[in-house]
């Protein structure tokens, strides 16, 4: 798809997905390869949304693709969206930060010493490392014993063939909050959307915002911007948000979704490097639908760095 943009006549390139096959209706979401193909014309900027196949390291596909060829793109690039799509690596990396982040193991496949499970506060969630939307997070996920995170991360192992994150759940409400902004722009320039809370209307042992729940609005509630107790939280988790950004080296859009304890200490849970857009569903527009800002500002403030990235590399090798 190629639009052209009306203030610096760019040709930018929608890219959405790979198509798996051009024959399978129901791969009608995906881009055919002629998009693909596409990229390699004259194209100034592309605007990706694509989330890659396969492979641990699927969303950095794209951008490695525009990388190669020299062409501009939305987004962090190919090292940032690997890393970040890597649940385990992310929160090694900022671990490292100083940023909290719950405890945590990693079960590979083999099994874990009880001592190394019981080092663990129960109850503990256990989710696959490298899937998106939730995906694999259901409400067998979170488990109270150590028998039951005995099965059930066998089970969650053999479903999806990845390392599975176990790490301490984090009661109280889940939120997420966008952070847009170049990748040279420091902590004070980087721009927010948000925070939005989320309440489950459900009646679960332990609330969590599962791929069953993100599918349907009628399981939860959202609330944005969320207000809470003093303005030095709000200030806290804005900076927080900012940090986890800057630290795994993002650019132009995230979204970090977080959990906050009884004592107001803020848990990095995951980022989603590559936010979905699609309107009134995706969370990130209806965050900024309910925080004031029109979707068509948001797409502008995603592209607006790609845009000014290219014209900088045009301008410079004029020179």
């Amino acid at each position: 798809m190629e639009t052209s943009s009306t203030i610096t006549n760019l040709h930018v390139a929608l890219v959405y997905n790979l198509k798996r096959n051009p024959h399978q209706e129901e791969e009608a979401e995906f881009d055919s390869q002629t998009t693909i193909d596409a990229i390699l014309y004259k194209i100034d900027v592309v605007f990706n949304i694509a989330e890659g196949l396969e492979k641990r390291s699927r969303e950095s596909q794209v951008p490695s693709i525009c990388d190669l060829l020299d062409i501009e793109h939305t987004g962090s690039d190919a090292t940032a969206t690997a890393i970040t799509h890597d649940k385990i690596l992310a929160k090694r990396l900022l671990i490292q930060d100083n940023i909290l982040t719950p405890k945590y193991v990693v079960y590979n496949g083999k099994s874990l010493p009880r001592e190394t499970i019981s080092s663990l506060r129960f109850p503990v969630i256990l989710k696959p490392s490298h899937e998106g939307s939730s995906i694999g997070v259901d409400n067998l996920s979170v488990v109270d014993t150590v028998e039951d995170f005995e099965t059930v991360v066998v089970t969650k192992w053999k479903a999806f063939q990845q390392p599975i994150l176990c790490e301490e759940y984090i009661a109280r409400k889940e939120y997420t909050i966008a952070v847009l902004g170049d990748e040279n722009s420091d902590c004070n320039d980087l721009q927010i959307i948000g925070p939005m809370g989320v309440t489950w209307k459900a009646n679960d042992k332990y609330p969590i915002y599962t791929y069953q729940y993100k599918l349907s609005l009628t399981y939860f509630s959202s609330t944005c911007p969320v207000k809470f107790d003093n303005e030095e939280q709000m200030a806290n988790v804005c900076m927080f948000a900012k940090r986890v950004f800057v630290s795994l080296g993002c650019r132009d859009i995230c979204r970090i979704d977080f959990r906050i304890d009884h004592e107001g200490s803020i848990y990095f849970l995951e980022l989603n490097g590559i936010p979905g857009i699609a309107p009134n569903f995706s969370d990130l527009p209806v965050m900024a639908n309910k925080c004031g800002i029109s979707y068509k500002t948001v797409i502008e403030r995603i592209l607006t760095p790609s845009v000014n990235r290219y014209i900088k590399k045009k301008f410079t090798k004029t020179l």
